[in-house]
């Protein structure tokens, strides 16, 4: 799969949200101002250039989550075991899209318009009964 098609595919799947470029070697973006940005600066030609040339040397594309990306936000599941018990406990969000890391995934779902987040806090950690953090 090309570059292009990659950006592509983030779109069609999640609409208009802000993608984010993340230089290989690292797992945060380094562009300054990213938190700020909107949908309308990422849509600029030298923008799209930029998402390019980052997968072209293999770092990859993250999306700025929240209302900046239409409400859309990820719950962060740290193993495979928990993403099973998880969805085994919201069975709702099964069929959601689903992407994978190097151990865990990730599920997409899109907040209902109004809905208030993030409540003075980016991320909330989840821990098992037993204090054992398994993603946020």
């Amino acid at each position: 799969m090309n570059e292009i098609t990659v950006i592509e595919k983030f779109y069609r799947i999640f609409g208009e949200v802000v993608l984010v470029p993340i230089p290989l070697g690292t797992k945060k973006p380094i562009l300054k101002g990213w938190q700020k940005l909107t949908f309308t600066a990422t849509q600029s030609p030298a923008y799209r250039e930029k998402l390019v040339a980052t997968v072209a040397r293999g770092g990859n594309i993250g999306i700025l989550l929240g209302e900046p990306s239409g409400g859309l936000m990820a719950i962060d599941l740290d193993g495979d075991d928990f993403a099973g018990s998880f969805l085994k406990l919201n069975p709702e969000l099964a069929n959601t899209t689903r992407t994978r890391g190097k151990k865990g995934c990730q599920l997409w779902v899109r907040m209902k318009p109004g809905t208030i987040y993030p409540n003075g806090q980016g991320y909330y950690s989840m821990s098992t009964r037993k204090g054992e953090k398994y993603g946020e």
